[in-house]
């Protein structure tokens, strides 16, 4: 956690939703029971499970999020199982919170304001607040990275970027999600990008 990076409601730095209708279907709480699978010095493995909620009218979903921690590594990896009925599949986005003027990652290695990056990796570097001068927290680089999704969508009405997967019920979205600091190891965008681009 870092208490200056504040995303509110939101997908944060990786969470994933349904998106129906073009718009994020948050859970209507948060996660409500959760079990640990495994672990051990080096990593863990646990569970979240959130409770039905109506996504959009008619479609109730469920969502069990397994989450891989592995220490020295910068992604998490994430399993989510949406549960649903009403329809044949779901789309889910997973994605971050936009805070302005973020650099985003370009396909062919370039960094531009506002370009897209690639099909199923997005990735950006950013201010680590926005209530103070970049000296003092540092910059955030952020990623996301999804085997398969089908599209990458900038959505500066929604203050997100997302990566887009329809998936049926009870199947696994497998992703990884992943974050650095410009005060540890990764200190430029090109660096964090070229990272990002090698998973």
């Amino acid at each position: 956690g870092k208490d200056c990076y504040k995303v509110a409601v939101s997908l944060g730095g990786g969470a994933s939703a349904p998106y129906l209708d073009e718009q994020i279907c948050y859970p209507a709480t948060n996660f409500r029971s959760s079990e640990v699978l495994y672990s051990s010095p080096d990593s863990v493995v646990f569970v979240l499970h959130y409770p039905e909620w109506e996504a959009s009218p008619g479609v109730r979903v469920a969502l069990d999020k397994q989450v891989t921690v592995v220490a020295d590594s910068y992604f998490v990896r994430v399993d989510d199982r949406y549960t649903f009925a009403g329809v044949d599949s779901l789309p889910v986005v997973a994605g971050m919170k936009l805070h302005g003027n973020a650099v985003f990652a370009k396909e062919g290695g370039e960094a531009a304001e506002s370009s897209l990056l690639l099909q199923d990796r997005i990735a950006i570097w950013e201010k680590a607040s926005d209530t103070s001068i970049e000296p003092e927290d540092g910059m955030l680089g952020i990623a996301v990275v999804m085997p398969g999704a089908e599209t990458a969508v900038l959505r500066p009405d929604l203050d997100h970027l997302l990566l887009i997967k329809c998936v049926p019920s009870g199947e696994p979205l497998t992703y990884w999600f992943g974050s650095c600091w410009s005060k540890g190891d990764i200190k430029t965008w090109p660096a964090w990008f070229g990272l990002v681009k090698s998973l």
